[in-house]
């Protein structure tokens, strides 16, 4: 569904100012608040203080301040023609924008990352190690440190900030906890650089509640910077992957230009039994069985009437009132299933293995495999749990690369609006480029 937006409600009181940031991990390094009128000292000097003493009250004060920032005149970020076209990612996990990139625009444009952001030291490991795999020499640079306005420009930004602040599983702190307001951090890169097409994924709770206002300040914030603005959540299950993962998508290109109308991929409908394509079959996994998981999967085995031949996906960590399980379809592949043996294939007695939870994410398996040599597979599993589904992407950014303008039509892979008979890149489009 498109979003529509209303403008924003602040109140008068003093506005701050958002810098710095943090990985996609959670886990802040430096808190992002360098400044917030009332968190000073009589002495002028400023109080260091987690996320916990930011009131929710700093809420309007901080998008008041991004919604003034975003009316100072700055010029479009420059792009080279016949160059190589520039890549910007925060929160970068472990570079599906990248890999989804690739698939899209093959060899036939020359990418290159100047920039990238991750906090977790095993997960940057993976991330330069898939760089380098495809010759692209990439600058580490950590949110929490960098100045913006000395940031590398790009022509491409992609963001996944943490989703904790906003999810109805966390505790909706919003802008109060400090990884909600990496958000901000991240569209005030957008601001101050101009880049041709941003996209920023987050949970869907960013669009309900007491967080709508959130989402129409980085609408209203980006408007005024000369965006044209497009929000809509997108589920993996309606765009190639057997997963329940709704997610919101905001997608940003300049109103200067000159290509066609941004839209959103229309959905698809998965065949009948189409999960059993994701799974690596003859396994033998022996997983250490934690006391809810085996609980609850003896609950559910209660609950089917008789053997089942249907492909159910059990939330194995799930809570005790009430059992999630899903079926041909997996639940929610989270940051903390996906790195601790969460989700129990029924029909097949064991749980998923971190190659079917990459091809749950659009991972395909040689590059899986190739990312193994880098980081443990629990590390994959979570980076893979909390990043951003490359499937999507792939029917997502080819649409949103031509209403930038960045590429011609000639320039992009062709894309499937069927489901296609393929086991290493489902539900998304066929690449050229070895893999």
């Amino acid at each position: 569904m498109d979003l529509d937006y209303e403008p924003v409600k602040t109140s008068k009181a003093a506005r701050g100012k958002v810098t710095g940031g943090q990985s996609s991990d959670g886990k802040v390094k430096k808190h992002c608040l360098k400044k917030v009128t009332g968190g000073q000292s009589s002495d002028g000097k400023v109080k260091k203080r987690g996320a916990k003493s930011v009131k929710t009250d700093d809420d309007d004060i901080l998008l008041k301040d991004l919604i003034q920032q975003s009316k100072k005149d700055r010029p479009e970020s420059s792009r080279v023609k016949g160059g190589s076209l520039r890549l910007g990612s925060d929160c970068a996990g472990v570079g599906s924008e990248f890999l989804a990139l690739k698939m899209i625009i093959g060899d036939r444009v020359k990418l290159r990352t100047v920039f990238v952001s991750e906090i977790n030291p095993e997960k940057r490991k993976a991330l330069l190690a898939l760089h380098e795999r495809y010759d692209d020499k990439i600058i580490y640079e950590d949110m929490a440190e960098r100045d913006v306005e000395k940031a590398p420009s790009c022509d491409i930004y992609c963001a996944g900030p943490p989703c904790p602040s906003f999810s109805c599983a966390g505790k909706g702190a919003g802008l109060s906890d400090a990884r909600g307001r990496v958000l901000l951090s991240c569209v005030e890169y957008i601001l101050c650089k101009r880049p041709a097409l941003s996209v920023i994924e987050n949970v869907q709770g960013l669009t309900t509640g007491k967080h709508r206002k959130i989402l129409d300040g980085i609408t209203t914030a980006l408007k005024n910077a000369g965006y044209r603005v497009k929000a809509e959540i997108l589920n993996c299950q309606a765009h190639g992957l057997p997963q329940n993962r709704p997610r919101v998508y905001i997608v940003a290109t300049l109103t200067s230009a000159v290509g066609p109308k941004f839209k959103f991929p229309e959905p698809m409908t998965l065949p009948a039994n189409y999960l059993e394509r994701f799974l690596v079959h003859d396994v033998e996994q022996h997983t250490k069985v934690s006391k809810v998981a085996a609980k609850n999967i003896e609950k559910l085995q209660q609950q089917l009437s008789g053997p089942s031949g249907s492909n159910i996906v059990l939330d194995a960590h799930s809570g005790r009132d009430k059992l999630n399980f899903m079926y041909d379809v997996s639940p929610c592949l989270t940051k903390a299933r996906s790195g601790s043996h969460g989700h129990y294939l029924m029909k097949h007695a064991r749980f998923m293995n971190i190659f079917e939870i990459g091809a749950l994410q659009g991972w395909p398996k040689s590059i899986v495999q190739f990312m193994q040599l880098h980081a443990s597979d629990r590390c994959l599993g979570t980076s893979f749990g909390d990043g951003m589904s490359i499937s999507v992407l792939c029917r997502l950014l080819p649409n949103a690369l031509l209403a930038s303008g960045v590429v011609r039509k000639k320039c992009l892979n062709p894309v499937w609006d069927h489901i296609p008979e393929c086991g290493q890149m489902p539900g998304a489009v066929y690449s050229k480029t070895r893999l």
